[in-house]
């Protein structure tokens, strides 16, 4: 026996000290062992046996016996840097531990609610006391059996639902040694869903995610399906708190895994949506609650169905989930904000969110919470919404302007010229998102030059080490590299933008400002990052669109002159020859620079001196070979009946008409005269199909044969 109570010799008078601790002591007092008496906390003296007598025996002692024997109880329990006696002892023996374990369990079924709170006050000690995992496990399973045998989802059992969740959440995996009670614990807590009491129900949802956050061991597809219908039914009716709190982080632990979340999903069946009582229509309702750390759950929770399972996005849609999300960033509650807007990042990226219309209500509130961020310097929220908007903004249907009137362009383009001036790198994307958008199309194109040169700042000072990008941490360094091809995409969308409206620009003054981006920055950063073509073939394609249309709409003779010079005309046949994957529009533009370039050599050759000549002389003479290839590869084509793909006949027909230029001022040709008549015999006698080339590469072939055979009177075997 662990009590041995009859030791020593009767006493029939307590002693003095014993005399002020007697609402501690029984009449068996004198039947213990003097091994069970300890100096206690709030008394004089303890005894141990007294004490387990008196709580097994609770329904005959008065209430403030009880609070009292507790109280000793608990405060002799709590950690101290000295133990106490009754510590010392419990510690010594793991049979004493346990006894006083099962004893205090029982007080947790007490009317009394200081009963209870004392009573998980003292276990929560000794559980402190003793971080054993066997302790734990022992408490834990008299708790599940008394739960159990309750039988009941009254206010009575919260005492051991508490406890029991309190030690699963330190260890959920204690579970694994006791199966048995674990598998009947499950069936009660899913039964518990039906409960009425709410408070109890709390409690019981509390315990399901503990033992549903347990990796180790998985609950089983058909008790799941039970708890996700019964989550969706539940979070659609929860009045309380605390209730609503716990069933949401319930939802946030099942769209964490992704086959509970797959079940989760395909428990909203068409009944429930009738009702509103489907996960989407839950999710809506927690977002209108009101309450902001319930609110970021349920942020967190769509966040995460999302990412796990992004074809929910339409389901979520349809019960105006971004409507209820863009309503909520008027918050100031910085967590929620955040969670919203990288929530809305996902979102952003389904093709209802804008067919649906959904974002002509989110532009205002991205917007104003922007400016939020930038003036209290919230850098991780500008990010995010400077990256959100660069993709609305990229992916917004022309049919549905963000942006109707002047004002709001001006409005907008304030608000990222200050995101530019804090250096933030994101603006640059949107500057580029936003160019390419056609709601700007009313308001001159002026209007931007201003933002564009300070990019150009932004960029030159990123290449001398005096930029920082914000959201990354303090005094790192942007890579220029990564900010030139930012920004060259941003040009590239401007020039563009500048070819498509010219009506709506002041054309001179945008002439002007793109030879200077190009002769000053653009071109010299270029070329020193972007060397590498196969590995740089974006950036190379964005400078090469920019040049190509600088070119064709002006004759400046000494930006002509710092084209020939610069070294672009190699990099640009070197371009042509690429095989990698998606270099087809780098080949196309650069092919067309080559064009322009060597056009408007020739249209200016009459304003360069000797020496200037010369050194043009020696640009199209390096672009000759390159040409020349090209265009047998079109012969080629020819011979062989190949179809010839879009880009690369555009790449072909550029180098038709260089050969033309460079026909009329050197009277020569560098292709073989023989090779094109053959070439264009074998296509006409063997594939009457005309069509496998477009009209107008075959023309311009056609001519640029008879243009040679004007010049030359020697017989051909052309019929």
């Amino acid at each position: 026996m662990i009590y041995d109570f009859h030791v020593r010799p009767p006493v029939l008078h307590h002693t003095m000290e014993e005399s002020r601790s007697v609402s501690l002591f029984t009449e068996g007092h004198s039947h213990h062992s003097a091994v069970w008496t300890v100096t206690g906390v709030s008394v004089p003296m303890v005894c141990l046996a007294c004490v387990i007598d008196r709580l097994e025996n609770r329904k005959q002692e008065l209430t403030v016996r009880i609070d009292k024997i507790l109280k000793e109880l608990s405060l002799s329990t709590t950690y101290q840097e000295q133990q106490t006696p009754l510590m010392k002892m419990m510690a010594s023996d793991l049979r004493i531990t346990g006894h006083i374990c099962n004893v205090v369990i029982g007080l947790l079924s007490d009317d009394q609610k200081t009963v209870v709170q004392e009573s998980l006050q003292i276990l929560t000690n000794i559980m402190r006391l003793h971080p054993r995992r066997e302790v734990f496990q022992m408490i834990l399973l008299k708790s599940i059996q008394q739960a159990l045998t309750s039988c009941t989802y009254s206010s009575s059992i919260i005492g051991h639902l508490t406890l029991i969740g309190s030690i699963l959440h330190k260890d959920s995996s204690l579970l694994m040694g006791i199966s048995a009670e674990r598998d009947k614990l499950i069936e009660y807590l899913v039964d518990g869903f039906m409960c009425q009491d709410e408070a109890v129900k709390s409690s019981l949802v509390y315990i399901l995610v503990q033992v549903c956050s347990c990796k180790s061991q998985l609950i089983q597809m058909n008790v799941m399906e039970k708890i996700c219908t019964h989550l969706s039914v539940s979070l659609a009716s929860a009045q309380s708190h605390d209730l609503t709190l716990n069933l949401m982080g319930l939802a946030k632990m099942l769209t964490s895994n992704y086959s509970y979340l797959i079940c989760l999903l395909k428990s909203d069946q068409p009944s429930l949506a009738s009702k509103g009582s489907t996960f989407a229509s839950a999710l809506k309702r927690v977002l209108l609650s009101g309450d902001e750390v319930v609110q970021l759950l349920g942020v967190q929770c769509i966040t995460s169905v999302i990412s796990h399972y992004p074809q929910y996005v339409p389901s979520l849609l349809s019960v105006d989930i971004a409507e209820y999300l863009f309503e909520a960033l008027s918050s100031d509650n910085i967590p929620l904000i955040n969670s919203i807007l990288s929530c809305l990042n996902l979102i952003c990226l389904e093709d209802k969110f804008y067919t649906g219309c959904h974002v002509i209500y989110g532009y205002q509130p991205i917007i104003k919470v922007l400016k939020k961020s930038l003036e209290t310097r919230n850098e991780e929220n500008a990010k995010s919404c400077l990256t959100l908007l660069s993709i609305i903004f990229k992916r917004q249907p022309a049919t549905v302007p963000l942006l109707s009137n002047e004002k709001d362009i001006a409005d907008f383009l304030s608000v990222l010229h200050s995101a530019m001036v804090l250096n933030h790198f994101s603006s640059v994307n949107l500057f580029s998102s936003f160019l390419k958008n056609w709601q700007y199309h009313t308001v001159s194109i002026d209007i931007v030059i201003p933002h564009l040169a300070l990019l150009l700042q932004f960029v030159d000072m990123s290449y001398n080490g005096s930029v920082t990008k914000s959201g990354t941490k303090a005094g790192e360094e942007v890579a220029p590299k990564e900010l030139l091809v930012a920004v060259l995409m941003t040009f590239d969308s401007f020039a563009q933008l500048f070819q498509n409206r010219m009506s709506d620009a002041n054309v001179e003054e945008v002439y002007v400002f793109l030879c200077l981006a190009c002769q000053e920055t653009l071109i010299p950063l270029t070329l020193a990052t972007c060397t590498d073509v196969e590995h740089n073939i974006t950036p190379l394609q964005n400078l090469f669109t920019v040049l190509v249309i600088v070119i064709h709409y002006g004759s400046n003779p000494e930006f002509v002159l710092l084209l020939a010079q610069s070294g672009l005309i190699e990099l640009a046949m070197e371009s042509r020859g690429l095989t990698v994957p998606d270099a087809s529009p780098l080949m196309e533009q650069s092919a067309l620079f080559i064009e322009e370039l060597v056009f408007i050599i020739i249209q200016l050759n009459d304003n360069f001196d000797d020496s200037e000549a010369k050194i043009l002389k020696e640009t199209l003479h390096t672009a000759l070979p390159h040409i020349k290839c090209t265009v047998n590869n079109l012969l080629n084509c020819l011979v062989q009946r190949r179809n010839v793909y879009p880009i690369e006949l555009a790449v072909m027909q550029a180098s038709i008409l260089c050969l033309f230029y460079v026909f009329e001022v050197y009277g020569q040709l560098p292709v073989s005269r023989i090779s094109l008549c053959s070439a264009l015999s074998q296509y006409l006698s063997n594939n009457m199909n005309v069509h496998l080339l477009p009209v107008t590469t075959f023309k311009m072939l056609l001519a640029l044969y008879a243009l040679t055979r004007s010049s030359n009177s020697n017989p051909t075997g052309m019929t």
